[in-house]
């Protein structure tokens, strides 16, 4: 059996305890329920609340954050110096050319990269980005 153990405390004890700048502390203190009120009529607040109630406005800040800034195309993890140029073989390749058609594209419009030295280095940025997320047996 786990029993959790919880305290009272005011909004001054949970501004102090978290940190909390006034203007995040007005966001919070509506969001909480009152568990008790002392003599003098200030309320107390259960400590799990005030965690809860953190930890939801956290999650909704993040996915807030994440939806006005979705994550670039191609599979993640991967690093951006080559996804321009995976970007524009996936727009060639879903056009159906061939990956000489595409490496010729690609050289015409960056002539002096060195991201882009053959068709099989265009086919492998591309594969590292857009390819097979499964790969079929032989």
């Amino acid at each position: 059996m786990l029993i959790e153990i919880n305290r009272f405390m005011t909004m001054e004890d949970v501004r102090a305890t978290y940190n909390l700048p006034e203007s995040l502390a007005g966001k919070i203190q509506p969001a909480l329920r009152v568990a008790a009120v002392q003599d003098d009529g200030t309320p107390l607040f259960l400590e799990s609340e005030v965690d809860r109630v953190i930890a939801d406005l956290v999650q909704a800040q993040r996915i807030a954050e994440a939806r006005a800034n979705p994550p670039a195309p191609g599979k993640q993890g991967r690093k951006n110096d080559t996804l321009e140029i995976a970007i524009y073989a996936d727009e060639l390749k879903r056009q159906n050319r061939t990956w000489k058609e595409i490496f010729k594209a690609c050289k015409k419009r960056w002539p002096n990269d060195a991201r882009v030295r053959n068709a099989e280095q265009i086919r492998k940025t591309w594969d590292r980005h857009f390819g097979p997320r499964t790969r079929q047996s032989d």
